[in-house]
């Protein structure tokens, strides 16, 4: 479906410039950006991508990863096509490494309405823009947010956080209340040669992320780790260090295990590996909330009191289990403000697609 866009200026000779992401895509007539979504038809930019719907589910929010927000809730999720960066390891490049063209006749054509009407009927706590990369989406999603934030339905960003702050902030005013971003690395060099974005990648991302939080988004960070790219264990500590002292201790931080996709064939990452990272993130730099992703750890699947290292919520799988936690969302055997936002919900839960 073909949509205005928002976010781009007039050049001479019916060019124009896309300032959705730090690309800053210069289109030419009849040309498309690099996210393969926004196209240049005679000197005025459209989305060809609103409404159109690749993927649509009920998941467990623990699968966006969000571990803090509204725990045991379902996120009804939601995908287009496209995205800003093009990583050679891309676990979902059926959709983001494509254009519309390619894909069409598998997508389903959903109205903000629809979308926020089938949230509402399958009892789903938060809507997640997800699979893909939502923010090249940027109009659908303002419009559906903007419905949700009426209906009383969360909204939350599954992002590669790669986007200017103009836009950025339109759509956090307009009501998005959580966001897991991944950032991919915590060098540039990662940034350009993988996922081949321009020089500044990642501080673009870190920039994203910051302001997010700044602005009252609960935001949960994650960290694919992928051997010989980006397992230096200094590397893994500078996260760790950025995101206490740029946001704060509370931030919950999520390393996953990274599998051969796409165009990389590294190998799998060493559950050591995962573990390590935990420990220098939890232990040694003194994050509140570290888990670990794609393994099958006890100690940082839960979540424990920060003081005094009581569990707060046990988790296996996508099964929770209450422990030491307040109706204030305080620990009971300390009295520890614990970072969690939301009703917890326990017991079994159904998943479905569409």
């Amino acid at each position: 479906m073909k949509k205005l866009a928002l976010y781009y200026e007039k050049l001479e000779n019916e060019v124009v410039q896309c300032k959705i992401c730090p690309r800053m895509c210069k289109i030419y007539p009849n040309k498309i950006g690099n996210c393969g979504t926004r196209k240049n038809e005679g000197g005025k930019l459209y989305s060809l991508i609103y409404g159109s719907l690749s993927s649509i589910a009920i998941d467990p929010i623990e699968k966006k990863p969000l571990y803090n927000f509204y725990p045991g809730s379902n996120a009804f999720s939601i995908s287009s096509v496209g995205c800003s960066l093009h990583c050679k390891h891309c676990q979902n490049f059926s959709i983001s490494q494509t254009n519309v063209e390619n894909t069409k006749r598998f997508l389903k054509e959903k109205t903000p309405d629809n979308v926020v009407e089938m949230a509402a009927s399958n009892n789903c706590t938060s809507i997640a823009y997800t699979y893909n990369e939502p923010l090249i989406w940027f109009e659908f999603i303002l419009d559906t947010i903007k419905l949700a934030k009426k209906a009383k339905i969360k909204n939350i960003l599954v992002t590669n956080g790669y986007i200017n702050l103009d836009p950025l902030e339109e759509l956090i005013n307009a009501g998005v209340d959580a966001a897991n971003v991944d950032i991919k690395a915590f060098t540039d060099e990662f940034y350009q040669k993988v996922c081949l974005t321009p020089k500044g990648g990642l501080t673009r991302v870190l920039d994203a992320t910051e302001y997010m939080h700044k602005k009252g988004v609960f935001v949960e960070c994650t960290n694919l780790i992928i051997p010989g790219y980006n397992d230096n264990l200094d590397e893994i500590k500078n996260l760790a260090k950025w995101i206490r002292n740029s946001m704060d201790f509370d931030v919950p931080l999520h390393f996953s295990a990274y599998r051969p996709m796409y165009k990389l064939n590294a190998p799998h990452t060493p559950y050591e590996t995962i573990i390590n990272a935990c420990k220098i993130a939890y232990e040694e730099i003194g994050l509140h909330y570290v888990y670990a992703g794609n393994v099958s750890t006890d100690e940082y699947e839960n979540t424990y009191c920060p003081k005094c290292k009581k569990i707060i919520i046990k988790r296996v799988g996508y099964s929770l289990n209450l422990n030491n936690l307040t109706q204030k969302n305080t620990c009971s055997n300390c009295g520890t403000k614990i970072n969690i936002e939301g009703n917890i919900k326990t017991g079994r839960r159904e998943f479905s697609f569409f």
